[in-house]
């Protein structure tokens, strides 16, 4: 319940309370030697460092919740652990890593036929490729989407997806007006299609995110979203769409919000030394 509820404050983009119950269940698992639940509040604790854009610490509680999943041999969860991980060394823009740790994950959802792991994982590998390969990106994104789709669409991924796959319409408008995209049976040419395609599929992301109260994406959505009204010289709506992306990320990423979690951090460093001391 503690975890869930972190969850749930870490969706509304309230980090501080969220690493708050995420450091609760963690200590409850550790009282009771519950090495399923202490390995996915590690987990939960790197998400919020790496929304936070601390890449440091994310990885630091990746590979703690990693070693416990490979002791208890949850292949699943150590396949999510290596795709986390995998996302965090693309960030780093530790490609070889990146790439190490995607194909591994890749392999274990392949195998179990996950298929939520297997939407994330083909997201992951297409973030990897140069921005020169279109085809190839654009063809493992919506192979992505379609999975998603399927049965995760409201999922925090999904909708990061699709705001992947609209930069992507968005950038082959700006720069290969007259590049060719397979969409199932359908071929994309032209800026005007791609522009139009971009805007479907940020539109759709934009209005599931507010449905889903997915506060990060929600602000991220808007920043493509004004960029693509910006391209179709609809600057009074670029505007407005550009001022709602500042004004929520602002609040997600506030130096007060950083301060509050490094205070919480060292709380909990501080309980942990006065239970040595009266032990």
């Amino acid at each position: 319940a503690q975890n869930n509820i972190g969850t749930v404050y870490q969706h509304n983009g309230n980090y501080t309370n969220a690493i708050d119950y995420f450091n609760r269940t963690v200590t409850l698992a550790e009282a009771f030697n519950n090495t399923y639940l202490l390995a996915l509040g590690y987990s939960n604790i790197a998400t919020v460092y790496t929304d936070q854009g601390d890449y440091t610490k994310a990885l630091s509680y990746l590979k703690k919740s990693l070693q416990l999943r490979e002791k208890d041999e949850d292949i699943e969860n150590v396949a999510n652990t290596l795709q986390n991980m995998g996302d965090v060394f693309l960030k780093l823009k530790d490609t070889a890593n990146a790439v190490l740790y995607g194909n591994k994950a890749l392999s274990t959802f392949e195998q179990t036929e996950n298929q939520e792991g297997l939407a994330m994982a083909y997201g992951h590998l297409a973030s990897i490729l140069p921005t020169d390969s279109f085809n190839k990106k654009m063809s493992l994104l919506l192979k992505a989407q379609a999975t998603w789709d399927s049965s995760f669409i409201r999922h925090p991924n999904s909708l990061a997806n699709m705001g992947k796959i609209s930069e992507l319409f968005l950038s082959l408008a700006k720069t290969k007006p007259f590049s060719i995209i397979k969409d199932g049976d359908k071929s994309i040419t032209g800026k005007n299609n791609f522009l139009q395609q971009a805007s479907y599929y940020i539109e759709k992301a934009i209005a599931l995110s507010k449905d889903a109260n997915g506060i990060n994406n929600y602000a991220s959505l808007h920043s493509t979203l004004s960029a693509i009204e910006e391209e179709q010289g609809d600057y009074k709506n670029s505007l407005l769409h550009f001022k709602t992306f500042y004004t929520l990320t602002d609040s997600i990423y506030s130096q007060e919000n950083k301060n509050q979690i490094a205070a919480i951090e060292s709380k909990k460093a501080i309980d942990l030394k006065d239970k040595e001391i009266e032990l």
